[in-house]
Order: C-alpha cells, then sequence, then structure tokens
C-alpha cells in the first residue's frame, strides 16, 4: 500500500479483490516499470497508479505488450488521428484485445513492416481503436451537423 500511496488504500484493496493475481506482483517492479512506460505514453506517475489501480489486469501485462500498443497509436496517428485523450480512452476500452499481429509469434506491426511482410492481418486492437476513434469523429460530425 505504501508504493501506491496511503491515500489509494481503498482502490489498492479493490483492486486485489477485482484481481487477486494482483496481490503477488512485485509491486516496486510493476510501478517503476509503468511510471516509465506512463511517461513515454504522456501521463503523469499519479495518472499512471490511478489507471493501474482502476484495471489492475494492466499490472500483468509486459513491457513489450505496451511497445506493441505503441506501434498502435503511431499507425493510427499515421492515419490521420489525434494522440489525445480519445485515443487513451480507447486503449483502456480495449487493452485486453491483442497488440500483436496474428500468426506472427507476438511482432508487432512495427516488427512486420520491416520484415517485408506487407500482406497481413491487422492486430485485434487496431481494428478496435480504429472503429471507435472513426465513430467518435463521425458522432461529432453529425451532431455539429445537426446543430446548425
Amino acid at each position: 500500500i505504501e508504493i501506491y500511496g496511503r491515500d489509494n488504500e481503498d482502490k489498492v484493496k479493490r483492486a486485489v479483490l477485482s484481481f487477486p493475481q494482483f496481490a503477488g506482483y512485485d509491486h516496486e517492479r510493476v510501478i517503476r516499470q509503468k511510471k516509465r512506460l506512463g511517461r513515454i505514453a504522456g501521463l503523469s506517475d499519479e495518472e499512471t497508479i490511478n489507471y493501474l489501480l482502476d484495471s489492475p489486469a494492466l499490472a500483468g501485462y509486459s513491457a513489450k505488450r505496451y511497445l506493441a500498443a505503441f506501434d498502435i497509436g503511431r499507425q493510427l496517428k499515421r492515419e490521420g488521428f489525434p494522440q489525445d485523450e480519445k485515443m487513451l480512452e480507447s486503449f483502456f476500452s480495449y487493452f485486453k484485445k491483442s497488440p500483436y499481429v496474428p500468426n506472427t509469434s507476438k511482432k508487432r506491426i512495427s516488427q512486420v513492416g520491416r520484415g517485408g511482410i506487407t500482406n497481413y492481418e491487422e492486430p485485434p486492437l487496431l481494428i478496435a481503436m480504429r472503429k471507435r476513434l472513426t465513430n467518435q469523429q463521425e458522432g461529432k460530425k453529425y451532431k455539429s451537423k445537426n446543430n446548425k
């Protein structure tokens, strides 16, 4: 509890009850690693801790999985989606979906592209995030048409 702060004691208890594996982790390592990854994503240390406690399954994912998710964020940015709060929300809505290219032994989309493979199935996380972000953009356009 000291690692997450006394303010978060109730959240830590809820995290353990909702995801029992959470209790068995080396929390110093988890916090150190996830804070570093959170900073790469533009999150403060406090925001990172809050996301971990709200979705304790995130604590069990490897750094490689997060790097694969960053690749997906970069791909979506290349497709014209802004890297903003909505993209972050869509990641946290679908974080359980695989960020890896199917049938490639957990390769990221950047690794498949460098390997010269051009015809590959997209990662499930990319498909889900793109769909959600597209729907949000279309929803904005629809609202603005009705407001005129």
